[in-house]
């Protein structure tokens, strides 16, 4: 995702995972008050989660539910690891480096 999707934009990936993007209505953002920060882009956020899941055109609505249910736990699950090895990690080199921590 990250690398086909968001941040390194492919347009084949995009016009592939468009090609069977359908939906009952089509909302491209929502919205809770009139500034910036209180919108939120859901159309976006849809099409990555159909080029993750690609669902297939006989797959119910609740089978998709659970797979989208069971990818992100994996994710929570991996960003989880993926923070607690970056925190040892910097934790180690700065003390390495002759850093002390401190309560303040």
């Amino acid at each position: 995702m990250r690398n086909k999707f968001v941040f390194h934009f492919d347009r084949d990936v995009a016009g592939e995972a468009l090609n069977n993007f359908k939906l009952p209505t089509y909302t491209f953002a929502v919205s809770r008050g009139s500034s910036s920060a209180e919108m939120y882009f859901n159309l976006a956020d849809e099409a990555v989660n159909n080029y993750l899941l690609q669902p297939k055109a006989e797959e119910s609505d609740h089978d998709l539910q659970v797979r989208l249910e069971n990818l992100m736990g994996q994710i929570r699950n991996i960003m989880g690891r993926f923070v607690r090895a970056t925190e040892d990690l910097m934790a180690e080199a700065l003390a390495g480096m002759g850093w002390k921590s401190r309560e303040v």
